[in-house]
Order: structure tokens, then C-alpha cells, then sequence
């Protein structure tokens, strides 16, 4: 294999990772990028393939170019050729463009200026009453001095937030309002697990997991964070894009739970009792 194959090859491994937005390392894994891909493009790699492709399984033979193709499509190219020629490495960022890394840094920049001006107010808010101790401490009686002097030394020792604090305290509570609502849907549906057939709870998991994760907490994510960060796209991208891919993951459980044996044996209990 040359060079040139060898890293075309790992650049689209790491595609494939990206898009799939996990971790390929356990067995199960396999049997989940599999699923992924079959209903991502309707065209099917198995998991031995992939075990194969990704290093899991030692062997010593180069990927076909059949599973280089399905896995450059599923990745968005139209084929192996087209991955090749059309990939660039500055693509494996994580679709981090100039213009966002740039807002980053602007944003970056603004939360230190801001950290700095909060920092001079204290010092000179701190020498103020300083001062007002000084004009007061020779008329106000001992009792009341006390009084001021304690006051004071709640408000020295009382921590400034940052506006970037602020904002990760609103992120981590919509992040715990959200992750508890992925959880009770996926425990309903795994409850069911007792009360129906195999085959049907097979369906019903898959089925739940698109809804859950796609059609009702990517909509909500959304709109919380556009609710809460109105003003600031660079948050809101990168809040909206981590919450969803952690939700997804959690909502995940209802397709990793199930054991390859399993869904072998609901696909059978299904087709025969058709048959």
C-alpha cells in the first residue's frame, strides 16, 4: 500500500468516526457503525469489515475498494476516487471553519478585557471604602464600626463572576434539564422490554431512539439555547453542536443495549410469524 493510500485511508477512518460521533474500540461498537451506516446510506459494511478496517481484527490485507466507497459515501463524498481527490486535511477539524476559530479568539480576548475591568473596579471600589472607613472611623460609634467593618469584608471576599461564568452556569443547567429528559424517555421505553415481543421491542427501540434524539431534542436544544445566549452565535453553535452530540449518545443506549443474538433472534421471531 503507498504512502498516499495508507493516509487517504486514516483520513477517512477519522471521517467516519466524526460522523458516526463516537468511539469505535468495544465489539458492540462495530455492530452499532454498522446499523449507522445502513440506514445513514441504505448500503451495508459489515461489522467484521469494519473490524477490519479499523484495526480490531488483525489483517494483514488492504480494505476493498467496494468498502473504501461505501464508507467515503457514508461520509458524504460519492465515492473512494471523489474522497480522495476532493479531501483536505484542514476538513478534519471538526468542521471548525477560519471565521469560527476567529470568533473564538475575539470572544476569548473580550472575557479577558472584561475580567481585567471587573478586576480595576474592585481595587478601586475596595480603596473607596477604604477611604469612607477612614472619614467615618473618628464620629460613628464602635458598635456601628464594627458593623461597616464586617460589611466590607463580606463584599472583599465575595468572588466576582466572569461573564463567561455566568454563561457556563446557564449552559450546565439547561445541560441537566436536558440530559434528564433523555434519560426518562429512553427508561420508558426500556421498560417495555418485559411486556413485548422481541421483535417488536427491537422496532420500538430503534424507532424511539430516532425520535427522541432527532425529532424532539434537537429541536429543543436548539431552541433553549437560542432562548438563553440570543446574542452570542459563537456560544450558541458551540453549545447546541456539544449538548445534541451528548444527548444523542445517551439516547444511544436504546441501540447498544441490544446484543447482536437479540436482534438475530427478533429479525427470526418477526419474518417467521409473517411466514
Amino acid at each position: 500500500m503507498t504512502q498516499d493510500k495508507k493516509r487517504h485511508i486514516e483520513n477517512l477512518k477519522k471521517e467516519v468516526v466524526r460522523k458516526f460521533g463516537r468511539t469505535v474500540e468495544a465489539a458492540a461498537d462495530f455492530d452499532t457503525l454498522s446499523m449507522a451506516i445502513q440506514q445513514g446510506i441504505s448500503e451495508t459494511v459489515s461489522p467484521s469489515t469494519l473490524k477490519r478496517v479499523f484495526g480490531y481484527v488483525k489483517y494483514d490485507a488492504e480494505p476493498s475498494a467496494t468498502t473504501l466507497s461505501i464508507l467515503s459515501r457514508y461520509v458524504g463524498y460519492a465515492g473512494w476516487s471523489d474522497f480522495c481527490r476532493n479531501f483536505r486535511p484542514s476538513e478534519s477539524d471538526g468542521g471548525t471553519s477560519h471565521s469560527k476559530i476567529h470568533k473564538q479568539k475575539k470572544l476569548i480576548l473580550f472575557l479577558t478585557a472584561v475580567s481585567i475591568v471587573l478586576t480595576v473596579v474592585c481595587i478601586l471600589l475596595s480603596a473607596r471604602i477604604d477611604n469612607m472607613m477612614s472619614a467615618y472611623r473618628g464620629d460613628v460609634p464602635n458598635g456601628t464600626r464594627t458593623l461597616i467593618r464586617d460589611t466590607i469584608s463580606i463584599i472583599k471576599s465575595s468572588p466576582v463572576r466572569t461573564q463567561a461564568e455566568i454563561d457556563e452556569a446557564k449552559y450546565q443547567e439547561i445541560r441537566s434539564d436536558c440530559i434528564m429528559k433523555v434519560k426518562h424517555m429512553t427508561d420508558s421505553v426500556m421498560a417495555m422490554r418485559n411486556e413485548l415481543p422481541l421483535y417488536q421491542y427491537v422496532e420500538k427501540c430503534d424507532s424511539a431512539y430516532f425520535r427522541i434524539a432527532f425529532d424532539y431534542m434537537k429541536p429543543y436544544i436548539s431552541r433553549r439555547i437560542s432562548e438563553t445566549f440570543p446574542d452570542n452565535d459563537t456560544l450558541r453553535t458551540i453549545h447546541n453542536n456539544a449538548l445534541f452530540i451528548e444527548c444523542r449518545d445517551l439516547a444511544m443506549i436504546l441501540m447498544t443495549h441490544l446484543t447482536s443474538e437479540e436482534r438475530r433472534q427478533a429479525y427470526e421471531d418477526k419474518f417467521g410469524q409473517e411466514n
